[in-house]
Parts: structure tokens; C-alpha cells; sequence
């Protein structure tokens, strides 16, 4: 009897220009957008700092959250995204939790910056972005998988986990490889959260500038 695992991808499809360059188009948007970014403030941070420590608290919650979401979905999809259809662990709760942990990632970061220009950015970011790309990996994994993935897609949501499909099945294998980007990469986010704290930090301190929206 064949399982999942067993089941091999064809070629894969390499999707349109965002999907193939969704991290890319994303890294740019935000440089562009920098200076307004570091900037604009949506209250003063310097007459108002324990609202903003509770929103310090609030998005660092958010990010590890995140990062966990991301690491645990790695230890399951990591190097074999299109050879196996995962179904167990963050797969049963939701078809997409790598991008719902990148989704905290970016809400966090969006939170700490008290910076409704990077709210939006985020929100628009993945509302068009990720939208594209998850419509061309669900055609590609109908296409690899057939009706075991249509009825995947019927029982999991695309994005909201539903909890109570959870399955607690551990991944056969762990690619090493793949967890330690993944790994790399979430430590190279909390670093820029760090610096953007050290700009917050410089400009109550009066060295840097800041433009506020509500007054």
C-alpha cells in the first residue's frame, strides 16, 4: 500500500513572476519604504512609553509565536515540499502555516513600530502576495496529488487553523539542512527587531527624529 510519502512529484511548475519572486518583491517594497518607516510614528513614543512597552510585549509574543510556527512546519516540509503532501502536525490545523507564522512575523514588526504605514504594508503585502502564491501551489498540488489533495483541501483550512483536526503524528524525517536556514533566518528577523529598537531608543532620546500622526 502506498502512502503519502510515497507518492513522486512530476516536474515543478515555476509559477508566475511573484511567486517565483514573492521574498525579493518584499525585501523591496520595505527598503523603499524605510524612510517613512523609521520616521513616521503613529503616537509619540517619548510622551507615551508604557503604551509603548505593551506593545513591545505584545509583538515580541507575536514573533516568537511566529518563529515557532515556522521551525515546527519545518520540521515536516523541510527539503520535500512537492514530493510528499504533509498532512500531520501545523498540517492538520491549517494548509498553510508556514506562511500564517510569516503572516506573525510581519504583524509583530508592524506592532513594534507603531507605524500604521507598516501595518498596511503588511496587510496589503499578504492579502496580493501570498493570495498568488497559495492559489499556484494548491493548482500544483492538485496536480501531484489528485484527489487525496482535493480532499485535503476540503477537511483543513486554507489559512485560520482549526485546532481540533489537530494530529500529532511526528514527521518521519528532519531535514537538518532545511531547519537550520529556517533557524538562520529567524534569527537574523529578531535581529532587525533588535536594531529597530535601538533606533526607537535614539529617538526618545532626542538624536533622531520622529513625525507623529495623531498629536
Amino acid at each position: 500500500m502506498r502512502t503519502l510519502s510515497d507518492i513522486q512529484a512530476p516536474k515543478k511548475t515555476s509559477g508566475s513572476f511573484i511567486v517565483r519572486h514573492r521574498a525579493r518583491l518584499g525585501l523591496l517594497l520595505f527598503f523603499l519604504l524605510l524612510p517613512a518607516v523609521l520616521y513616521v510614528r503613529l503616537w509619540d513614543i517619548r510622551a507615551l512609553p508604557a503604551i509603548q512597552f505593551a506593545l513591545d510585549a505584545v509583538a515580541y509574543a507575536l514573533v516568537v509565536l511566529g518563529m515557532l510556527i515556522r521551525l515546527w512546519s519545518t520540521l515536516y516540509i523541510g527539503g520535500r515540499k512537492d514530493s510528499a503532501l504533509q498532512t500531520a502536525g501545523p498540517y492538520s490545523v491549517t494548509r498553510n502555516p508556514l506562511y500564517a507564522g510569516s503572516f506573525l512575523l510581519g504583524l509583530g514588526f508592524a506592532v513594534i513600530t507603531s507605524n500604521p504605514l507598516v501595518l498596511l504594508l503588511v496587510l496589503v503585502y499578504f492579502a496580493v502576495q501570498y493570495r498568488t502564491t497559495v492559489r499556484h501551489e494548491e493548482r500544483t498540488l492538485a496536480a501531484l496529488f489528485g484527489a487525496v489533495f482535493h480532499d485535503y483541501m476540503a477537511r483543513v483550512p486554507r489559512f485560520i487553523p482549526n485546532l481540533a483536526l489537530f494530529d500529532p503524528t511526528p514527521p518521519e524525517t528532519v531535514n537538518l539542512r532545511s531547519l537550520t536556514d529556517e533557524l538562520r533566518h529567524s534569527l537574523a528577523f529578531l535581529a532587525l527587531l533588535l536594531l529597530w529598537q535601538a533606533v526607537t531608543a535614539l529617538q526618545v532620546a532626542g538624536v533622531l527624529g520622529i513625525w507623529v500622526v495623531m498629536k
